[in-house]
């Protein structure tokens, strides 16, 4: 673990120090961001994109490691038993954000993106210019989590719905995440764009979709909980999916949902019937630089619930309570 001090970047913005971490064990890597923080300042822009939602330096430390589980586990303190992990079905995290005690927060960015940035040229200077743009992107992405919490509007503080169905009321700690990521992603897609797509990424999610429910169909009879909690975790998957991709697709001129100009296999039997009523649903959320009440963020979350419930009884995965309040489970269709 070291420190680098960046220069200044933008007037009236002094160096700032930030914290390198498990980045020496890997030598191309540690030999990439040293030449992207020496010819390309990307630590200064990476901190301009924070200052930008976070003006109070006092409360935030930056962290860019090469390894994201194991950078959280060490600030947290967690044991084997409860070690973090970046994966996300078929997405992964590439930054994360940790509340301390004292009110302070880390910002904790992955390098995986910044030192083999993404895209296809060859061009040096673009690469570099990719990796700035994805640095950016996360930075301030990573403050979104930061101002949420600091004006108290951050999942934890409205995602309790007691008077929902138990089921969907289940559904909604995941949910009041997913929405905390969307208004981030409405604000930074506008302020620091990233250069890849999440439409690039969305016919691997629906195949992961279709196989995930296929195979749960095909194992519930012999072990039902797992094949339960393996279709309940592709579902919340692909609802993170949905919400990125409304982020990203946004609405119209006229304020309708926009919708792939290539549909990917696979769209019309998951999402063609549903997607202009899940997007219109995420955009009656703000974005985060806009201030909303907790009892507008709750009714938000109420409606995503109900229809994460009902779009999964859509597509075959239905959810519920028998008359004797059992929880019940079926896979009603015959392919995924």
């Amino acid at each position: 673990m070291s420190n680098i001090v960046t220069p200044a970047v933008g007037r009236g913005v002094e160096p700032f120090s930030i914290t390198i971490s498990h980045v020496e064990e890997d030598g191309a890597a540690h030999a990439v961001l040293v030449f992207l923080e020496q010819e390309c300042n990307l630590v200064g822009w990476i901190v301009q994109e924070v200052l930008a939602l976070l003006p109070n330096r006092e409360i935030w430390r930056l962290t860019l490691t090469g390894d994201v589980a194991a950078t959280v586990n060490e600030i947290q303190g967690r044991s084997m038993a409860s070690a973090y992990t970046t994966d996300r079905g078929t997405g992964h995290v590439g930054g994360v954000t940790l509340p301390r005690a004292d009110g302070t927060f880390d910002i904790v960015i992955g390098i995986e993106h910044l030192v083999n940035p993404i895209g296809d040229s060859l061009e040096f200077a673009r690469l570099a210019d990719n990796a700035i743009a994805t640095g950016r992107h996360l930075g301030r992405h990573e403050a979104g989590h930061v101002l949420l919490s600091l004006r108290g509007e951050s999942a934890e503080n409205y995602r309790d719905l007691p008077s929902l169905d138990p089921i969907a009321a289940g559904l909604a700690p995941a949910v009041a995440a997913f929405m905390e990521d969307f208004r981030i992603e409405r604000h930074v897609r506008e302020h620091a764009p990233p250069v890849f797509s999440h439409l690039d990424g969305l016919q691997g999610s629906l195949e992961h979709l279709s196989s995930e429910l296929m195979a749960a169909k095909a194992s519930w009879s012999s072990n039902f909980e797992e094949a339960i909690d393996r279709s309940d975790k592709v579902i919340g998957d692909f609802v993170r999916v949905i919400s990125y991709l409304s982020a990203e697709l946004g609405l119209d001129i006229d304020g309708q949902p926009v919708v792939p100009n290539t549909a990917p296999l696979h769209w019309d039997r998951y999402l063609g019937n549903e997607w202009l009523e899940w997007s219109a649903a995420f955009h009656r959320l703000r974005p985060v630089d806009e201030v909303m009440a907790l009892n507008e963020l709750s009714e938000v979350l109420g409606e995503l619930c109900e229809l994460v419930v009902d779009w999964a009884a859509e597509i075959g995965y239905a959810r519920g309570h028998a008359e004797d309040g059992r929880e019940y489970a079926y896979w009603t269709e015959d392919k995924y």
